[in-house]
């Protein structure tokens, strides 16, 4: 038997608490739905870079890359990369060190 539990049962079990890691809740919340995949039917609603997966062209597995997404591309769904696309999500924000009073740098 595995000691890992799933990331939805990671997800519910910080529902109930109420803060984690100087977090409250909500920002866990936020995160959370942020990270999810979309699928590429459902377009960016604006151009620049995209975390993906991707179909790879000579081993067929599905693999996570950063891609450029611009509207005017038709190939792949709008995505600038020569495997296939099928999901994407926004970047990340950048890391910034947290000082002692709360604010980042």
């Amino acid at each position: 038997m595995s000691d890992l539990i799933s990331r939805q049962a990671a997800i519910d079990a910080l529902y109930n608490v109420d803060e984690y890691n100087g977090r409250s809740v909500e920002a866990v919340r936020n995160l959370s739905s942020a990270q999810r995949w979309i699928a590429v039917s459902e377009k960016p609603k604006k151009n620049g870079e995209y975390l993906v997966t991707k179909i790879d062209r000579i081993t067929h597995d599905r693999i996570v890359d950063i891609a450029h997404y611009a509207n005017f591309i038709h190939d792949n769904n709008g995505f600038y990369k020569a495997d296939a696309v099928i999901a994407w999500m926004p970047l990340p924000e950048p890391y910034r060190k947290e000082t002692e009073d709360g604010t980042t740098n």
